[in-house]
């Protein structure tokens, strides 16, 4: 690696140490020579949070990675809990509570909703100075995960197969970005997953801008001037109340794609009017 950081390579030495069988070079300041009958020089990149099995030898997928961090990390649970085979154990609920920017302010009406539904919940948040292993065992205990759009949902990555991740989508015609990022990545691992847009009444963005504001009424205008434009009103001065009546059905569409079947079904996983 060139600019190794030597925090970094202890951080996450573990999955190193699952991609390769060589000691990892500090670059900038190995002087000896090193022959390998093989090397892939640089990255390659297949999307956000995906992997095409087209394009990598032996055609590994997301489901590869997923089995690869469980391996890594020593992960106790390859599945989720089957509500239809065992319906005396709570299913586990954890909320990803974001602590700078797109926080969950009414964390604990979501925990007592969870809870009324029958759900065993936690709240949590990695940050750097987390130990991977040991948020990554946290992780894997749950059966579903609840989050607003962000980083902390990479750590989907730890679920046993067939949880649910629930992504919080906030305002700002997000959709596409939210799923690409981590949707499309939590559907290849074989997780369900279920996106949930918010209202306006529901993002502290009515705190700073008038309703009739074009932060509201064309979020494609923002788009257009980059992402630093966009993403320094939606993603960094917006915070999120979910009003928990419109969460209910959220919660519960979980609860059946663990296999609880005293609900009725909903028609699709995504709760958003587009």
């Amino acid at each position: 690696m060139a600019d190794l950081k030597p925090v970094w390579i202890e951080k996450y030495r573990k999955y190193f140490n699952q991609i390769s069988n060589y000691e990892i070079i500090d670059f900038n300041k190995e002087n000896q020579v090193h022959c390998y009958p093989r090397a892939i020089v640089g990255l390659y990149s297949h999307g956000d949070f995906t992997v095409d099995p087209l394009r990598t030898p032996n055609n590994y997928s997301m489901v590869d990675l997923a089995k690869l961090m469980r391996r890594a990390y020593s992960l106790e649970r390859d599945f989720a809990i089957n509500l239809a085979e065992d319906s005396k154990t709570k299913p586990r609920l954890l909320i990803i509570a974001r602590n700078q920017t797109r926080k969950l302010i009414n964390v604990g009406e979501v925990v007592a909703l969870g809870e009324e539904l029958g759900f065993e919940v936690a709240v949590n948040e990695s940050s750097f100075r987390t130990n991977v292993g040991e948020f990554a065992r946290m992780v894997n205990s749950f059966d579903v995960i609840l989050g607003v759009h962000g980083a902390g949902l990479s750590n989907e990555v730890f679920l046993p197969t067939n949880a649910v991740v629930i992504q919080i989508i906030p305002l700002g015609n997000l959709h596409w970005i939210s799923f690409n990022y981590f949707g499309l990545g939590a559907t290849n691992m074989k997780l369900k997953y279920v996106q949930y847009c918010i209202s306006e009444e529901e993002s502290t963005l009515t705190d700073l801008y008038r309703r009739d504001h074009a932060v509201f009424r064309d979020p494609g205008s923002f788009h257009s001037q980059g992402w630093g434009a966009m993403s320094k009103i939606y993603l960094d001065q917006q915070n999120v109340k979910l009003n928990v009546t419109r969460l209910k059905p959220v919660l519960t569409r979980a609860l059946e794609l663990l296999g609880y079947k005293n609900y009725v079904t909903w028609p699709d996983l995504s709760f958003c009017d587009n």
